[in-house]
């Protein structure tokens, strides 16, 4: 019989409990939000005094960079990108690098601004050669007497012998 085999092979449903359940009230922890970060400039500032790594790159993904240059000023955004450097990643600063290099104006600041934006793109995760090439050779040729020029020119070497001058 089809029937009895439909409901052979499928389950009972199950069976209301006669018994009223009493239903305690929700506890406190189940109504309250889970806690959001939403750090600020000043968070930003202290993790940059304390040259703590984690906490720059968690704000920076979490704070506009224009927010973070009109309220602590370029240097502190250049500050933190030698930091991150210096520490072998330049990761969650796209966003920081791209605002700098349309919106800072500040001439001392531009070959900084060049130099991390070579190294961005040398990094494995952000890897385009030929952008890291293009701002090494800008950062030597408007300013070939400043600091970074030298450093810049070791970086374009490499990348040219190893990248692109193959035999």
């Amino acid at each position: 019989d089809p029937l009895t085999q439909q409901s052979a092979t499928q389950p009972a449903p199950p069976q209301q409990n006669q018994q009223t359940q009493q239903t305690s009230p929700p506890s406190s922890q189940q109504l309250e939000p889970a806690a959001v970060f939403a750090p600020t400039p000043f968070d930003f500032a202290e993790a940059l005094k304390q040259e703590n790594v984690d906490d720059l790159r968690r704000i920076m993904s979490a704070i506009a960079p224009r927010v973070l240059v009109e309220e602590l000023g370029s240097q502190a955004a250049l500050d933190s990108l030698r930091l991150l450097s210096r520490n072998g990643t330049l990761e969650n600063a796209s966003e920081l690098l791209a605002y700098l290099e349309l919106n800072d104006n500040d001439e001392a600041h531009r070959p900084h601004i060049l130099f991390y934006l070579g190294s961005f793109y040398e990094e494995p995760a952000n890897r385009n050669y030929r952008k890291a090439l293009a701002y090494y050779d800008e950062l030597q040729n408007k300013y070939p007497y400043h600091e970074l020029a030298g450093p810049a020119g070791v970086r374009s070497r490499f990348i040219r012998r190893h990248f692109f001058d193959i035999r």
